[in-house]
């Protein structure tokens, strides 16, 4: 293990007895801990309050409560639920260690104090405590890092919206919600009409220019329970969770107005573009592949009938 600095480490001494407490700040500032002295338990956690201290050495007999109330009381605080203390006993008080252990003790010091006894039992806790403290934050530090790459699995890096496997997921969400309710949904397959013209005549950050901007669109529209995502390339997808077909042409038509009356203005100049969408509700003979591919020939009849409309099974 690494060496820590003890210097760094507060110790909190309860205890009424000035001897005592003498020798035990000889013992531990000999060590290089930094101590701090309580003589009752009132004033104890008042103190502990004030300094926050890495571990607390308490006597069970005090005049005001004894150790065992002054530690219950410690350990119903947030901050002290790791704090390790360890109870001062006298010789052969096997009933004072066991209660010491109940109320949230770590461990015990007999009187008379051995020096070297105090000082091994006190780097160990204080190792402990430090070691599980480090544990903590990896364990924080790989949650975060494990929901990032979560995200990032599900994500476009470009647009910001649920990728093709996100997408798919969510769409077998809706099957299975779709066969234990009959939830209707309706999913919309949409694509930007002679997008290889942008990228070859404005340039291919122009044409991320515009799906980045159509990302926009999509998501200003959308329900919060919608799933506006990039399928791939130019091609995106919205789930529509709980919409009959009709629902979907309405948002379709008012996304493709949207999307034609806007000026993409890209290093000031201006694109122009337009899409096409095909539209499909999911029904209980259709597998999840069959639903897309009738929401993507939809899509192709609209492109073939002169691009910029929306097609569906009702159209």
């Amino acid at each position: 293990m690494t060496d820590l600095n003890y210097s760094d480490y507060k110790i909190l001494i309860v205890d009424d007895i000035s001897e005592k407490v003498g020798v035990l700040r000889i013992i531990l500032d000999g060590e290089g801990y930094s101590t701090a002295v309580a003589q009752d338990g009132k004033s104890a956690i008042k103190l502990a309050e004030e300094i926050v201290p890495d571990l607390i050495i308490l006597d069970v007999n005090l005049p005001d409560m004894d150790g065992f109330e002054t530690c219950k009381i410690l350990k119903q605080k947030k901050k002290f639920k790791e704090t390790p203390i360890i109870f001062i006993t006298g010789g052969n008080q096997n009933d004072q260690v066991l209660k010491g252990f109940e109320v949230g003790g770590v461990d015990y010091i007999v009187k008379p104090f051995h020096y070297l006894e105090v000082c091994a039992r006190v780097k160990n806790h204080i190792q402990i405590s430090h070691l599980l403290k480090n544990q903590k934050i990896l364990i924080n530090d790989l949650k975060k890092a494990n929901k990032h790459l979560h995200s990032a699995s599900r994500t476009d890096p470009l647009t910001g919206l649920p990728n093709r496997r996100d997408l798919w997921e969510k769409m077998g969400d809706e099957i299975v919600r779709f066969h234990r309710s009959k939830s209707i949904f309706s999913i919309i397959m949409t694509d930007i009409d002679n997008f290889k013209l942008i990228n070859d005549h404005y340039g291919h950050n122009a044409g991320d220019y515009v799906l980045t901007e159509i990302a926009k669109i999509f998501n200003s529209n959308c329900r919060e329970q919608d799933k506006p995502g990039r399928w791939g390339g130019e091609e995106f997808l919205i789930i529509l969770p709980d919409t009959k077909v009709q629902g979907a042409v309405i948002l379709a038509e008012k996304i493709r107005n949207q999307i034609e009356a806007h000026d993409f203005i890209y290093n000031d100049i201006k694109i122009k573009s337009t899409m096409s969408f095909g539209i499909n509700s999911y029904n209980e003979v259709l597998t999840m592949g069959e639903c897309l591919k009738v929401a993507d020939e939809y899509m192709y009849q609209a492109k073939n009938l002169g691009r910029n409309r929306v097609v569906s099974v009702s159209s």
